[in-house]
């Protein structure tokens, strides 16, 4: 097969630069919007570099070089699976993505203390600020309990404002999908002789027109229109009987739109009473639940990329998209992912994904698993 746009750089476990491959038998990378990304890639077994890439520790790094300025698509590490089947054999080669290390990072209590300093049941760790700014020192406060060469980037205060609480929880498990509401990524990939924790700030194109069937660019997908559940929330925070203090707020414009007046109740009693934020707390509780309970307009799209529509330049990763499907208004949405493949029978294809998709829902199975058996409510015990 002739070299691909995609050029898989190899190293040691020391991050050692060995050489490349840029003519795999296939590859399949698909990069995800804050989940870790996949890559499988296959070589002969008398490939010059087969060896070297099953050996333990050995990782790869893989870039798009179709643009002026290659892209960087995933690194880690690589695990190895052999087939034989005639003269010579196959092997598959699957790289553990960088950015698994946010599901992967526990946040401690008293990072800085042992074991025995976390505090009883009731002991969390607290932090709030801007998205950005949080999942950074979330990371800069814990990565000393992993036996891996860390940097994290520069904070720049990207994202909405956010607040977390853990407890020997999984970062992901804790951020998640509060840092995707505020509208940046996680990222972690390879950078010298080390792995660079950062994030990424996706581009909101909701404004340009809506991509179509028509354009050729929509190949297929779904949509729904779901009014809300609840548009006037009371938020009943600290405090017992009369000296409870609550708080509400009202969805005019869902109300107005839909005909429908929806009221619930969340409980805010965690609210430190006397704190000078409080009522700002609790309205913010207030305005999650409303944002929870919105009117819901679900997409999936599957789109295909033309000499106008292209990767890196139209668009990118989480970025969002205005998207039209006949007989369905304009549904603006995520980028979740973007699949690059190379087979000897299609050659080299892009495929953007727009909203979540079920076959990636699939391929990701073990990473949703994982962060569903991660969720605590309240606390975690150990």
């Amino acid at each position: 097969m002739d070299s691909s746009p995609l050029r898989f750089t190899i190293y040691d476990r020391t991050y050692k630069r060995l050489g490349w491959v840029n003519n795999p038998r296939s590859a399949d990378v698909t990069i995800n919007h804050n989940l870790p990304s996949i890559c499988t890639f296959a070589l002969d077994e008398d490939h010059r570099w087969a060896q070297a890439l099953a050996t333990p520790g050995a990782r790869v790094a893989v870039e798009y070089m179709g643009l002026d300025d290659p892209k960087r698509l995933v690194s880690g590490v690589v695990s190895t699976t052999g087939e034989r089947d005639g003269a010579v054999g196959t092997v598959t080669f699957s790289v553990k993505d960088d950015k698994a290390l946010w599901w992967e990072l526990l946040g401690w209590v008293k990072p800085n203390g042992t074991l025995a300093q976390q505090g009883d049941d009731d002991s969390y760790y607290r932090i709030s600020g801007t998205a950005e700014y949080v999942a950074k020192t979330l990371v800069t406060a814990n990565m000393g309990h992993v036996a891996l060469p860390l940097t994290v980037a520069p904070n720049g205060a990207r994202g909405a404002s956010i607040k977390v609480t853990l407890r020997m929880h999984p970062l992901a498990d804790r951020i998640l999908p509060a840092v995707d509401h505020a509208g940046i990524g996680l990222d972690a990939y390879q950078d010298g002789a080390g792995v660079r924790v950062d994030i990424y700030q996706p581009t909101d194109r909701s404004g340009r027109p809506a991509l179509t069937e028509a354009s050729g660019i929509v190949q297929s997908g779904t949509w729904s229109a779901t009014p809300p559940t609840v548009t006037r929330v009371v938020v009943a925070g600290p405090g017992e009987g009369r000296d409870r203090k609550f708080a509400t707020v009202q969805d005019t414009a869902a109300e107005t739109q839909w005909g429908v007046s929806i009221e619930q109740v969340r409980d805010a009693r965690d609210v430190e009473d006397g704190d000078p934020q409080m009522e700002q707390t609790l309205i913010a509780r207030g305005q999650e639940m409303l944002d929870e309970g919105a009117a819901q307009y679900a997409l999936t799209a599957t789109l295909a990329e033309t000499a106008t529509f292209r990767y890196g330049v139209a668009y990118g990763l989480g970025d969002i998209l205005p998207v039209q499907l006949t007989g369905a208004p304009v549904i603006t949405d995520r980028v979740r992912s973007i699949n690059f493949s190379l087979t000897p029978d299609n050659g080299f294809v892009i495929t953007p994904h727009v909203g979540v998709d079920d076959s990636i829902e699939r391929v990701n199975a073990k990473y949703l698993a994982a962060l569903a058996r991660g969720v605590r409510d309240l606390k975690v015990s150990y």
